[in-house]
């Protein structure tokens, strides 16, 4: 199912019945953000929709509202997001607030961020290498995916993945 305009922003899931033996309970398949066209992550990933819906949507509703964020560069507001989920003080603790990635994309370093502002919603999307030597992110080459949504069409987005994901099963 596609969820928003692709070419603008969108959510692609669906169940795949081949990955849900009879008696599985959970309901394993695709997911994907499309960025004006651009689907992220570019490789298939095996998604458990109920486990990345039943995090990710709670999350979607409680995004931040930051004007600063919301308006400036792509590749620093990711870099800034990015810092904050993953601080370099061990004492510090991460925020989480801006977060809107699925389960399975962390697994491999796809990372989404949301952030309101007066005027919308944005949305930013990388892929960063990580540097276990270093216990941190590189985020030195950043190529990041963007969409700005009004607010209705944010909203719309969510209620129609929670409706997916109540109806389906």
């Amino acid at each position: 199912m596609v969820i928003g305009d692709p070419y603008k922003f969108a959510v692609i899931l669906d169940e795949v019945p081949q990955w849900n033996p009879d008696s599985c309970a959970f309901r394993n398949g695709i997911l994907f953000y499309c960025f004006a066209g651009v689907l992220f992550p570019k490789e298939l990933l095996n998604a458990t929709l109920s486990a990345d819906l039943h995090d990710l949507l709670p999350r979607m509703r409680h995004i931040p509202t930051d004007d600063a964020l919301f308006a400036g560069n792509k590749d620093e507001v990711f870099k800034h997001l990015c810092n904050l989920l993953f601080p370099h003080d061990w004492d510090q603790e991460e925020d989480c607030r801006f977060d809107l990635t699925p389960l399975s994309f962390s697994d491999q370093n796809h990372y989404v961020f949301a952030v309101k502002g007066s005027s919308g919603v944005r949305i930013l999307a990388n892929t960063i290498p990580y540097i276990p030597e270093k216990s941190t992110h590189d985020l030195s080459n950043l190529n990041t995916l963007e969409a700005v949504l009004s607010r209705q069409e944010y909203d719309d987005i969510i209620t129609a993945l929670e409706l997916w994901s109540g109806s389906n099963r």
